[in-house]
């Protein structure tokens, strides 16, 4: 039997090739293309494929050059692709342009706009014919936009927040028709508060939520709606408030706040919260979560500590976290890295002619070690944690590598690297069933030889089948051309 595979010829240092599942309907990938037209825009192509990775059919769109693809959204037989003028190109006024795709008529419908200068479209949600755009302003200010995609009308919301806001995280509840916000609230550059807020799908405001916590500061967060009046909010913290500025969470908040372990909120109408905040040093498995230096300092650092109690100082940096509902658990996961560097040294000259050594440190890329799972209950108390390793993941963007699946049995775990696939399955009360196991995922012909593998993911598709991709430099000494080649492959598996 030959695998259900298909390769296109690609560079395997920079990705280039986007894909969104769409369950039983297939996959659809799409892609900048080096074609410009008459009037000088950019063409995308799109490609339908079926179950057996078969083109059903390709189209190009042209849009206007230079802007990057952001983020997708799917609602109703429908999908909304949201394109970017990049953070890095410095111009006067970005522009943005959404794209929308019509599953049952094939068909595109283009939309689009410009934002102020130095503003950022922080994210996208799509329901029904509804689009909700959440853009960071400069000076810390924030809009929402609502966008009809039946009539293009738009049209600004207001959230009521003044002063100082930068919005953190939004989603979409497509079964209760509203819109999930997390947006932080400034004054003079300090944190004020946390605000969650529900919209309806035509923007209409529906509940706020304020929420301040003395000794806590929440980042990392990630919303899920529970019921029609209830909001999920789940995280990580630490309890650095003081040194919290708008700075630090309009620029690359990852990048700057390392948690000191994960919380969980429940909002529900005029209700108090009901919270719970539990630090990393309660877990009982986290030293195997550690990585390898950190867990070395730590223990040297007990090692010192005459007082039992002392605060050992666990502390991670997280990469987009998401929350799943399981059945009656809610089902954390993040994962943890450290950015990367090494010292080089080279010989330089003084004034006076002498050798004099220069040493300085060079960005190899974010070394990813482990990632965290974490099961609150409704009420929020911790049910088990679990973690699967990362080994040898250097990359030079943030990204996630790590699939968390929820089946009937449990939760299964997935890593796609250098060929091989590594799981593990954690059972529903937080038990490992069976062992990790690594599976070699063979290539279109028996005979290649894998030398390079970057950017692998896998993904759920549909029932027991799984989608696994990447970009693979392969050698095979039987093929008399493009030999070796370099290709990005979607290989479609069945995973039990």
């Amino acid at each position: 039997m030959e695998p259900v595979r298909l390769e296109l010829p690609a560079q395997i240092d920079v990705p280039a090739y986007n894909y969104e599942v769409l369950s039983e309907k297939g996959l659809l990938i799409f892609y900048e293309s080096t074609e410009l037209d008459e009037e000088g825009k950019r063409k995308w192509y799109f490609s339908l494929l079926d179950t057996n990775l078969r083109e059903v059919w390709m189209q190009y769109v042209q849009l206007t050059d230079g802007l990057a693809h952001h983020s997708v959204s799917k609602s109703s037989g429908q999908m909304i692709f949201l394109f970017v003028t990049p953070e890095a190109k410095k111009v006067s006024q970005p522009v943005y342009e959404m794209l929308l795709l019509n599953l049952e008529t094939s068909s595109f419908h283009l939309m689009g706009g410009s934002i102020p200068e130095k503003a950022s479209v922080k994210g996208m949600s799509m329901i029904g014919n509804y689009v909700l755009l959440a853009i960071n302003l400069q000076r810390y200010e924030s809009d929402l936009l609502i966008y009809n995609t039946d009539n293009n009308s738009l049209k600004s919301i207001k959230h009521g927040i003044e002063g100082q806001s930068v919005i953190q995280f939004v989603a979409g509840d497509v079964e209760n028709s509203r819109f999930l916000l997390a947006v932080k609230r400034f004054e003079n550059n300090r944190f004020a508060a946390d605000v969650f807020m529900l919209i309806s799908e035509t923007g209409e405001l529906i509940r706020t939520w304020n929420y301040k916590d003395n000794t806590n500061y929440l980042h990392a967060m990630t919303l899920l709606a529970d019921s029609s009046d209830q909001m999920i909010v789940a995280g990580s913290f630490d309890n650095e408030i003081r040194r919290s500025s708008v700075k630090d969470a309009a620029n690359a908040p990852e990048l700057t706040n390392e948690a000191k372990g994960v919380f969980f909120l429940r909002f529900q109408g005029d209700e108090a919260p009901i919270g719970s905040f539990h630090s990393f040093e309660s877990f009982t498995n986290i030293y195997k979560v550690l990585s390898t230096e950190d867990l070395i300092k730590i223990r040297q650092r007990m090692a010192r500590s005459r007082d039992v109690g002392q605060d050992m100082g666990i502390t991670f940096q997280f990469f987009e976290p998401k929350l799943i509902r399981h059945q009656d658990q809610f089902i954390y996961s993040a994962e943890a890295f450290k950015p990367q560097y090494r010292l080089e040294t080279r010989m330089d000259y003084d004034f006076y002619g002498r050798l004099v050594p220069f040493s300085y440190s060079v960005f190899e890329g974010y070394n990813f070690f482990s990632t965290l799972v974490v099961s609150f209950g409704a009420e929020g108390q911790l049910n088990w944690s679990s973690d699967f390793e990362i080994r040898n993941v250097l990359v030079q963007r943030l990204r996630r590598n790590v699939s968390i699946i929820p089946d009937q049995t449990g939760i299964v775990m997935a890593l796609m690297q250098s060929g091989v696939l590594t799981s593990k399955i954690i059972a529903n009360d937080g038990r490992q069933l069976g062992q990790v196991e690594q599976t070699k995922v063979e290539s279109t012909f028996t005979n290649d030889r894998l030398l390079e593998e970057r950017f692998s993911h896998i993904n759920h598709w549909y029932n027991e089948n799984y989608i696994v991709s990447g970009y693979q430099r392969l050698s095979n000494n039987r093929l008399r051309t493009n030999n070796p080649r370099n290709v990005f492959y979607l290989q479609k598996l069945i995973f039990d």
